[in-house]
Parts: C-alpha cells; sequence; structure tokens
C-alpha cells in the first residue's frame, strides 16, 4: 500500500493511498471521525452564550483521488439561560485534480 505523501515544497498532502480502488473490484477506503467541539462565544461587551457541536462524518475514497463523504453535526446553544438546539447533514463530492 502507497504511503500518504506530503509535498515539501508547498505544504500539500497527495491522493489518499487506496488498496483496491472500486474500478478494480475493490471496495476502496473508508474512514469514520467522530468530534466534540466546545465554544464559548462570549468576548468582552458581546455575550454570545456557550456553543457545543458534536460531529459524526463518514468518509468514502473509491479512488485515491474521488471521495464522497457526509458528516452529522448536533449543535446546542446555550444564551441568556435559554438553550437551543439544531442539526443538520452536510455531503460533498471531492474530485482532486494535479
Amino acid at each position: 500500500m502507497e504511503r500518504l505523501r506530503c509535498r515539501k515544497k508547498n505544504g500539500i498532502f497527495g491522493p489518499v493511498p487506496v488498496e483496491k480502488t472500486v474500478n478494480h473490484g475493490g471496495w476502496g477506503a473508508w474512514e469514520v471521525g467522530l468530534r466534540y467541539s466546545d465554544l464559548d462565544l462570549t468576548d468582552g461587551l458581546i455575550d454570545g452564550g456557550e456553543m457545543e457541536i458534536l460531529s459524526l462524518g463518514f468518509h468514502w475514497w473509491l479512488t485515491p483521488t474521488f471521495n464522497f463523504n457526509m458528516n452529522y453535526r448536533y449543535i446546542t446553544l446555550d444564551r441568556f439561560g435559554i438553550e437551543g438546539t439544531s442539526s443538520g447533514i452536510m455531503t460533498r463530492v471531492l474530485l482532486l485534480m494535479e
């Protein structure tokens, strides 16, 4: 399997190594990510409250240069003692050009 390369000249990573791509009978490569963020949105005279974000992402690399990903986010905001929530799904198709 090819290793992930970083181009030292410009600091950009190369394509993700995929052992067996979908166009060669494989499943590609899968990534799963989980992230929790806690933000204090108050600064000086601005009382922005406190926000928490829980994110779950799935990334499917069909080939080293073609990716489909989906991220779900659950967000809570507590401001002036009132708590609100929201959630959303983001999808993206990525094609890397060299």
